[in-house]
């Protein structure tokens, strides 16, 4: 079993910027969000903890390890994916002063490159070979691995996972501080839970504190 784990909520400005590997710092919500997730990793008997190298993801994992006593293990393999000159910039702005290249990027969102950046197939072929190797270091521990990474990455392993077309990869949702875990066997993926939040609800991503929380704990494939 491979335990994906979206690192907890981030300090960020009111406007809805492209983070891409930007890397601001845990909230204190995010901070909270990933002491909730090592109180259920106790139980969980975690072969290892690998991590995005980037400051979020490995704080994130770090609060986790320092409870159970692990190391963190950085993979920038599992990074965000990178949008290049986007990077900090707003959505309001972008679709403003770039208009072409934001309709572009809607209508291609698999294969739309930023100024600098990856597109979500560049994203997608970076990470799959990562995960296969990490499944395989799982298997060989016969325990769950966690791995600490961005919601940009996780869909596209789920779209993988799945075999859907990146062009589904914002149907689904990928809410802050969320687990997903998906397991392996004779080469067939199977996606075991999605969206699992630390208080064990599936919880729609709101931008405040006022969460809709509905009765199931994940979504179940």
């Amino acid at each position: 079993m491979l335990y994906l784990l979206r690192h907890g909520e981030v300090e960020m400005p009111q406007d809805k910027i492209f983070l891409g590997q930007g890397d601001p710092p845990l909230s204190a919500r995010g901070e909270a969000q990933a002491r909730s997730w090592a109180g259920a990793f106790q139980e969980r008997g975690l072969s290892a903890i690998s991590a995005s190298d980037l400051g979020r993801t490995m704080r994130t994992a770090g609060i986790v390890a320092d409870r159970l006593g692990m190391e963190v293990t950085p993979e920038p393999a599992l990074r965000e994916i990178a949008l290049g000159r986007w990077e900090g910039k707003s959505m309001a702005e972008i679709r403003r002063q770039h208009p072409l290249e934001w309709e572009t990027r809607g209508r291609e969102i698999a294969t739309y490159r930023t100024p600098g950046g990856e597109s979500f197939e560049d994203l997608q072929a970076r990470v799959v070979p990562a995960l296969t190797a990490l499944a395989d270091r799982s298997t060989v521990a016969d325990a769950p691995l966690l791995l600490v990474t961005h919601a940009g990455v996780i869909r596209t392993i789920v779209c993988h996972v799945l075999g859907l077309r990146l062009e589904n990869l914002f149907r689904f949702t990928v809410s802050k501080a969320s687990l997903h875990g998906i397991s392996v066997q004779d080469g067939r993926w199977t996606l075991n839970f999605t969206n699992m939040t630390p208080d064990g609800l599936h919880c729609d991503d709101e931008p405040d504190a006022r969460r809709t929380c509905h009765a199931t704990s994940s979504h179940r494939h």
